[in-house]
């Protein structure tokens, strides 16, 4: 224990840092960061989202991001509770984790006095405080990786067994952190496995160790991975290649910033150490040199480039630097005090730059002069704590005041600006941290399905040159103070930026000098136009306006809207023209919410909220399925047969132009009359069988296949059958 005092004590300081900076003020979240933590509060909830298993909710915590940083959430929140300071608390974990693999590294290779140099010099990287000031998976990776180095070097080239074993544990929960962790390892875990072997029985023995350490970090990494690997196939299409940047600049990318991600203070020192290293201790350095060569050269194959992209590039190169820096010190003449206090020296400056970056605030007068630029990069990137409230907390609690009030069960809550603290993700992530029952949306389908609108003046965050959340915003707040209008302002905040925050709630004003069965007569001819969008009747055609009173009707609410048709077709056209055939339809959408003053004013039903969806009577035959599969992809996939028996839908040479012809069983179930589910049962891709359980991992984040109904209070779906060639909803 005391041979590691020191380490401990870091620890110690990391923590006690940590804590003080967010007492002192901490940052706002922005887009991603709000992304990441909300995530985690999925993981901690986990058992709550009912009917889905524990298992299926672990393994859909998120579809992008791999889900580690979240598991790892879980006990923090279980100790301290859900909280921005918990996730804080999380990335000092992952730094508490980055400092120690560092000091055992270069413990091991250089001895205790470079791991200790090498732990301060990369705590006192600006850009690894900044990362572990904000709850992003960038320094967990950088952690993960550092960590895998260290039991790498312990495996003695897999001669070891437990560290080897220990090193398929840390690989796997690597590959769960970002899925470019194999990107830093792969040389040196090459490196290490390719050693000479003494004699055959070592040999073996480094075979086996390395098999087991891939199996086991496979075997850990693979259940996520499989589950989303169609979506993430599909999404990460593009992200290899130069991207803009050319050949030159590309490759010289990383190294530009080296300076920014080290500051100039600490530069000068890094630079020395590693010219040393180099010429005083060469034989010690090839794995290190390849940790960094390689996932550099890898690293600038991925077209996005990001600064926090290199994190994990820079423990190498602080452990060669330190053991560059101390070897003339473990070399000299010198008594042992007088080493002692030069080691003492040279562990003093990062652990100094550590307290300027994390504490002085960027816009004060000393923050101002660290960060000037020096030959294009800041002398340091100070992160120091800001008191900047964006007000998020309060508008979630805003809201919920308010829908209680209206006794709404859910509301969904339109974010217009895209601001980088005020956007849908960092209000989704304060409405989540609430239990609140909101959905956050953005602009998209906007004013369908609004309850709530926030608004900010002033800078929206506009992506390019289009202004549409600002001529959005301009217009809702005409119409907000030009009655009758449909909103009523909910709070109003001013936020750090001067700008202010404006909370409306969307509730029409009933409309004068109209009967309710004039209101109610238009509503019918407009939802019908709507209507059209999705059915498209072909016989027995018929809808029904049901509304609750005529003061209600006035006030632009009627009770359901109810579509019957002996045929129709169905699809969304707005986006394709070919629509599937369906018969013995019959639809209802319940607590439809509309603006009577545009209706009667401007002959124009505009929707703004439903609140249920009856699905009570549907039916699709086996040859308009097929008819629908084909046309709707334009000729590209041919079906030799379709049938359906026994609740299964069994599908025989599907192919898409010259591949193998494709057979599928497949089920589909209703899942407690809310959505439906499907399932393989049966899978063959020309003559060879797939395993129908490989088939429903690959495609379980689809289910349920209903996507948007979370956005309704209600939904029924009748009785699900699957007969006599026919899909059939109802009795």
């Amino acid at each position: 224990m005391r041979s590691h005092a020191e380490a401990l004590v870091l620890s110690l300081l990391l923590i006690a840092g940590s804590t003080a900076w967010y007492a002192l003020g901490d940052h706002p979240q922005h887009w991603d960061s709000a992304i990441h933590l909300s995530e985690s509060l999925n993981a901690n909830r986990l058992g709550t989202q009912f009917p889905a298993s524990v298992l299926d909710q672990a393994l859909n915590v998120s579809w992008y991001y791999p889900p580690f940083v979240s598991y790892v959430s879980i006990p923090v929140y279980r100790v301290l509770g859900e909280s921005e300071f918990s996730g804080l608390q999380v990335m000092t974990l992952f730094l508490l984790v980055l400092a120690l693999s560092v000091y055992g590294i270069g413990s091991t290779l250089f001895g205790k006095q470079a791991g200790l140099i090498a732990a301060s010099l990369i705590i006192g990287c600006p850009i690894v405080l900044r990362y572990s000031h904000m709850f992003m998976l960038d320094l967990p990776l950088a952690s993960m990786v550092s960590l895998s180095l260290y039991l790498l070097i312990r495996t003695a080239s897999f001669e070891q067994r437990l560290p080897s074993l220990f090193l398929g544990l840390a690989m796997g929960c690597g590959i769960l952190t970002k899925w470019t962790f194999p990107v830093f390892l792969l040389l040196p875990f090459l490196y290490a496995a390719s050693g000479a072997s003494r004699t055959p029985k070592v040999r073996a023995r480094r075979i086996t160790n390395c098999v087991l350490a891939i199996l086991i970090g496979a075997l850990i990494a693979a259940p996520w991975y499989l589950v989303h690997a169609i979506e993430i196939a599909s999404s990460r299409a593009g992200v290899l290649g130069g991207g803009e940047e050319t050949l030159a600049a590309s490759l010289g990318y990383y190294v530009r910033i080296i300076p920014e991600q080290v500051s100039w203070i600490l530069a000068p020192f890094v630079a020395c150490g590693i010219i040393l290293v180099m010429i005083r201790r060469r034989r010690q350095t090839a794995l290190l040199l390849l940790a960094f060569v390689g996932g550099y050269f890898l690293l600038t194959l991925i077209g996005f480039k990001q600064p926090r992209f290199s994190i994990p590039l820079l423990p190498p190169l602080m452990v060669l630097a330190a053991a560059g820096l101390v070897s003339p010190i473990q070399d000299s003449q010198i008594s042992g005090p007088a080493k002692r206090a030069s080691m003492a020296l040279l562990a003093a400056l990062p652990l100094i730059v550590y307290v300027i970056i994390s504490f002085v605030p960027a816009e004060t007068s000393l923050g101002v002069q660290i960060s000037k630029p020096l030959l294009s990069s800041s002398i340091a990137m100070v992160d120091g704590p800001v008191h900047a409230d964006w007000k998020q907390s309060l508008i979630a609690e805003t809201i919920e005041r308010d829908r209680l009030n209206r006794r709404k069960n859910r509301a969904v809550v339109r974010v217009i600006p895209d601001y980088v603290f005020y956007n849908n993700a960092t209000i989704s992530y304060a409405a989540k941290l609430r239990h609140a029952p909101l959905t956050i949306l953005g602009t998209t389908g906007f004013p369908l399905f609004t309850d709530y609108v926030l608004l900010k003046t002033g800078d929206n965050g506009e992506a390019g040159d289009s202004g549409d959340r600002t001529r959005l915003t301009n217009e809702i707040l005409t119409e907000l103070f030009a009655p009758p209008g449909m909103y009523r302002i909910v709070g109003r905040w001013n936020l750090p930026d001067g700008s202010d925050g404006i909370l409306v709630a969307v509730e029409p004003k009933a409309v004068e000098h109209a009967s309710g069965r004039e209101v109610l007569e238009n509503v019918r001819r407009h939802a019908a136009q709507f209507i059209g969008r999705y059915l498209k009747p072909l016989a027995g055609y018929s809808l029904a306006v049901d509304e609750v009173d005529s003061g209600s009707t006035l006030a632009g609410r009627v009770k359901s809207i109810t579509v019957t048709a002996d045929a129709a077709e169905a699809g969304d056209f707005t986006f394709n023209p070919v629509g599937m055939r369906v018969k013995d339809v019959k639809l209802t959408i319940t607590d439809v919410m509309f603006d009577p003053w545009k209706l009667i004013g401007k002959d124009t039903l505009l929707l703004l909220s439903i609140g249920g969806l009856k699905v009570e009577s549907f039916t699709i035959t086996a040859p308009d399925l097929k008819r629908y599969a084909e046309e709707s992809s334009s000729g590209s996939i041919r079906i030799d047969s379709l049938s359906i028996s026994h609740g299964v839908v069994h599908i025989g040479g599907l192919s898409q132009g010259s591949g193998p012809a494709i057979q599928l069983d497949v089920r589909i179930s209703s899942v407690g009359h809310e959505n439906i589910s499907f399932s393989f049962e049966s899978v063959r891709i020309g003559i060879v069988p797939i395993p129908a359980s490989l088939a429903n991992i690959l495609t379980s984040s689809f289910n349920p296949a209903l996507k948007g109904l979370d956005m309704l209070s209600e939904v029924t779906i009748g009785k699900l059958s699957l007969e006599n060639d026919r899909v059939r909803i109802g009795e």
